[in-house]
């Protein structure tokens, strides 16, 4: 009898060991899920908000007025790019694989100072181009402008300074 009662409780034991890693396993996939988010607001807001930059005579915009003072890096995924050469280019891993399949779709990743990130997609075509040969990928709450330029008579834009 003895015997059997001590399988038993091996058995239970194996079983809330693999309940035990279940939920770690969980756990962690939450967290890296958690860590990173499409936000529909920040994409509405920061689309109006570049609309209106790109009707202006303005040089540059200043994104704290996007983004408030919690982000501490702001970096632009351009289409088709792949998730390692992305990463590789802005020093951080992000959770999300895809990138964008259309030609006319870029991604603003904004890491705030806690660690998380939040992305947004912006129309190039009806909101603003980039312009990806003049200045960096990213900039920091140092350097918080999108600087205005023309390229082949239609105004883009970009970070300058202290990006990656």
């Amino acid at each position: 009898m003895k015997f059997i009662n001590q399988k038993k409780t091996n058995r239970i034991v194996s079983y809330s060991e693999e309940l035990i890693c279940l939920l770690l396993f969980s756990i962690v996939l939450l967290l890296f899920v958690g860590c990173s988010s499409q936000d529909k607001n920040m994409e509405r807001i920061l689309t109006e908000i570049l609309i209106e930059f790109k009707n202006s005579n303005k040089e540059f915009l200043d994104l704290r007025t996007v983004f408030v003072d919690k982000w501490e890096e702001v970096c632009i995924r351009g289409p088709y790019e792949l998730t390692e050469h992305f990463e590789k280019k802005i020093g951080r891993k992000i959770p999300m694989n895809d990138s964008p399949q259309d030609d006319g779709i870029i991604v603003f990743w904004v890491f705030d100072r806690d660690g998380k990130g939040r992305w947004a997609q912006v129309s190039r075509v009806n909101v603003m181009d980039t312009y990806f040969s003049k200045g960096t990928s990213c900039t920091t709450i140092n350097n918080p402008y999108i600087y205005a330029a023309y390229d082949r008579g239609e105004r883009k834009y970009y970070f300058l300074g202290q990006g990656k």
